[in-house]
């Protein structure tokens, strides 16, 4: 789903991906560090803001480049 919205979407911080999927934040913020350590989602930068500044999520260049797509061939 965190994938998917990615994609879709583009590039989005964590509590973006909160409000948009409606999974809890602890969720969010466990599978975005699996995602992370696996290579699929890379951060990209940082956002402005009064606080502490979130950081911005997209995914890698190879995950989207390794999307394949099942393509029958019917007689």
């Amino acid at each position: 789903m965190i994938l998917r919205y990615l994609i879709e979407r583009g590039q989005s911080s964590r509590m973006e991906i909160v409000r948009h999927t409606k999974l809890a934040q602890s969720a969010i913020w466990r599978i975005m560090n699996e995602l992370v350590n696996e290579g699929l989602v890379q951060e990209r930068g940082f956002t402005t803001g009064k606080r502490r500044k979130p950081v911005i999520y997209g995914p890698t260049r190879s995950f989207i480049t390794s999307v394949v797509y099942n393509v029958e061939v019917l007689e």
